[in-house]
């Protein structure tokens, strides 16, 4: 018996297995048969956006984002979902590598107008926590930080003495 390929999982009932298979379909969208594939189940991808699983959700965002960057996926499908991104963005995440990833599109749903820079400041607690626990380990998460307080989007609020923040867009961890 034939073991069934990602592909096959990307309509999986259960949300675990299904958002890895979405992530190895993220990698591999240049593909013709995997594009089509995406296409035609991104309602269960925009299902697992607010799925109850903190973690599920934190791991679907990031490939929404990726979907939205190739024009998989628009503005309008993403911004009903948008409070459950705000709702995982201020919760203490399971991973701190999936938090980091998970906040780190962040910029890019502000600059398309999914969510609002204000529903982002409400979690400005938990992002300066999470970058005071990975500091410079994640580069990803510098820049996602410093483009929030570029764009104020991340209040100062919550800021630790161990980030020195040299102006509204840049950091020293």
């Amino acid at each position: 018996m034939e073991l069934p390929s990602y592909l096959d999982l990307l309509d999986y009932q259960d949300d675990s297995i299904a958002v890895k298979a979405w992530g190895e379909a993220v990698k591999n969208l240049s593909a013709d048969d995997v594009k089509a594939k995406v296409i035609a189940n991104r309602a269960r991808l925009l299902s697992m956006l607010s799925s109850r699983s903190l973690q599920v959700r934190m791991a679907a965002w990031p490939v929404a984002v990726a979907l939205l960057k190739e024009g998989l996926l628009s503005e309008d499908d993403l911004r009903p979902l948008g409070k459950y991104y705000v709702e995982a963005l201020s919760s203490i995440g399971p991973e701190d590598y999936l938090k980091a990833v998970f906040v780190s599109v962040a910029p890019e749903l502000v600059s398309r107008g999914v969510i609002r820079k204000e529903e982002v400041k409400t979690a400005s607690d938990a992002i300066w926590r999470l970058v005071d626990r990975l500091g410079a380990s994640l580069p990803q998460l510098t820049q996602a930080v410093e483009e929030l307080l570029r764009v104020g989007a991340l209040s100062k609020r919550g800021w630790s003495s161990g980030v020195r923040v040299l102006s509204d867009d840049a950091i020293i961890l």
